[in-house]
């Protein structure tokens, strides 16, 4: 009777000390810093592509995913709902580039018909990439609230916005990317490149500030066949949120860059990808001022009517350039404390961070190209118009011309000015890094602009 007592007292006193540790472990949450500063580490430059100068060699593909469905949409924490089927095609497209000959090297460029690109696929890409003789590549979302979910193995995305991780949803992208490479690299032909810009502004609007900024340009770089001018490959950047598809749908859908691709290619031939720009606080508006209900979508008039714009643009008559001169870099860059106050009740904010901060990754990767005149920079957030106007005119001389091209590699979230955290405008209350982003990414781009001019 006395050993029962006492084994009875010993597993009380366990459990009263586990009481306390799990006590002492939520005040250290709820009240302490846990967050270790970062070693303030320099941008590491990861690739770089001589630059070369000759004839340009162009290929292009598209391969749709292969889903195993019923699968969860992704691009919402709530009301994801399961999609049986699909309203859009999702796909992979690749855009292969060389000049100089093979030699010189090959730089790929990928666009999918996903909310945002987790660091496995990145990393798939590159490896895919590699054993075709590709150089680097740079792998960019069209950023789609409605696509497939479920292909992103961080814990913390997978709560947030995709869903819980499938293997074989995953495989089926990684096989896609694979395809479209594969395809886009077996079938280079000398090419002629056009870059013309259109003023688009009818088609966006600022989301958090009532007639706010957006940015209004539509920058099309249309690859033709040199002799015959069939088109091989066109590439749209313009920024704004694709959802305008209601959450809750039962099937996938790509949104409008989906549906605006899909319009480009049956019309023009070749294949058409789209990339984002400054979208961090802007929203696709698809309707015209004074216009009623004509029975097709939101995202169907969208479509449509980027469609007819960007028609337009690789249509107009312009200078073809046959020689350009082609470099690319990339650069590894440390990211800032995990920071998500606008995401959870104030008296939790301090758990939140401390919590997050062990969720998310501690380094990015973003690239420059430079093709002909023009340089693309590539970002893995979502940058706000004015962040974006910022980070362009913090970065001078160097990035004079040049155009953003968002939620391209590794997601890190949204890039909003750092005065706006403090109170939490505009994106700052949808961030997950810090108001010292801006500087990070500003820093990483300065890196990989200087590998630039001097390779």
């Amino acid at each position: 009777m006395a050993r029962e007592e006492s084994k009875r007292a010993r597993g009380e006193g366990r459990g009263g000390c586990l009481g306390l540790l799990l006590l002492l472990a939520l005040v250290l949450l709820l009240l302490v810093d846990l967050r270790a500063e970062r070693p303030g580490a320099s941008p590491a430059l990861e690739s770089a592509l001589r630059v070369a100068s000759g004839t340009l060699r162009v290929g292009a593909a598209r391969r749709e995913f292969s889903l195993p469905l019923p699968v969860t949409v992704g691009g919402y924490s709530t009301r994801r709902g399961t999609a049986t089927g699909l309203a859009t095609p999702l796909s992979a497209r690749a855009l292969v580039l060389e000049a100089g000959g093979k030699e010189a090297g090959r730089i790929a460029l990928l666009s999918l018909d996903l909310l945002q690109i987790p660091e496995r696929l990145a990393d798939h890409a590159r490896a895919a990439a590699s054993q075709l003789g590709i150089s680097d590549v740079v792998v960019a979302a069209t950023h789609s609230h409605t696509s497939v979910g479920c292909y992103d193995d961080r814990l913390i995305t997978q709560l947030a916005a995709t869903g819980r991780f499938r293997e074989e949803v995953a495989l089926a992208l990684e096989e896609a990317v694979t395809d479209a490479l594969l395809l886009a690299a077996g079938s280079l032909a000398p090419a002629a490149l056009s870059v013309r810009q259109v003023d688009v502004q009818r088609l966006s609007a600022n989301r958090a500030w009532p007639g706010g900024p957006i940015d209004p340009r539509l920058t099309a770089l249309s690859f033709d066949e040199l002799e015959s001018h069939r088109p091989i490959g066109r590439l749209l950047l313009f920024g704004a949120h694709p959802t305008l598809v209601p959450r809750g749908e039962p099937l996938l859908d790509g949104d409008y860059p989906a549906r605006a691709m899909a319009l480009l290619e049956a019309s023009q031939g070749g294949v058409a990808l789209f990339v984002q720009g400054a979208l961090g606080d802007v929203r696709a508006s698809p309707l015209l001022s004074g216009e009623g209900d004509s029975g097709q979508s939101q995202a169907e008039l969208m479509g449509m009517r980027f469609a007819e714009v960007a028609e337009g643009a690789v249509q107009t008559e312009g200078d073809r350039v046959e020689a350009a001169e082609l470099a690319f870099a990339s650069v590894s860059f440390e990211l800032p404390l995990a920071q998500i106050d606008g995401q959870v009740p104030k008296l939790l904010r301090r758990a939140g961070a401390n919590i997050a901060n062990l969720l998310l990754p501690e380094r990015s990767r973003l690239s420059c190209m430079k093709l002909g005149e023009l340089r693309l920079l590539y970002i893995p957030a979502e940058p706000t118009v004015a962040a974006s106007e910022e980070l362009l005119r913090r970065l001078g001389a160097r990035a004079e011309g040049a155009r953003i091209v968002g939620v391209a590699g590794p997601y890190v979230g949204y890039l909003e000015l750092p005065s706006r955290f403090e109170k939490l405008e505009g994106e700052a209350k949808r961030a997950i890094y810090g108001p010292e982003l801006l500087s990070q990414v500003e820093r990483a781009l300065e890196s990989c602009l200087v590998a630039l001019e001097s390779l």
